[in-house]
């Protein structure tokens, strides 16, 4: 998952899943389902977003339970940009 060698694969496989199930359905199957899966590349998310490489991250059961209560506490509401932008990011 973490190989910068298969990233045009990761590209490919999941501009299809967001054709096929839509950017949301696929946001929350592989980042917020509490899989295994999601899990890692949630924190993978985070790690590169705060300049860290992801294959360097690895965190505890109550490190995730950790961002799990703060997702939580904060749930997501309404979308992402007004309707009119929206229209813009849709495929």
């Amino acid at each position: 998952m973490s190989k910068e060698d298969y990233y045009a694969d990761y590209l490919e496989f999941f501009t299809r899943k967001f054709h096929e199930d839509g950017w949301q359905a696929v946001v929350h199957r592989y980042m917020f389902s509490r899989t295994k899966l999601a899990d890692e590349m949630l924190v993978r998310l985070f790690a590169v977003l705060n300049g860290k490489k992801a294959v360097d991250i690895r965190l505890t059961k109550d490190e995730m339970k950790e961002i799990w209560d703060i997702l939580e506490a904060n749930p997501i509401k309404g979308d992402r940009y007004p309707p009119h932008i929206q229209a813009f990011s849709q495929y």
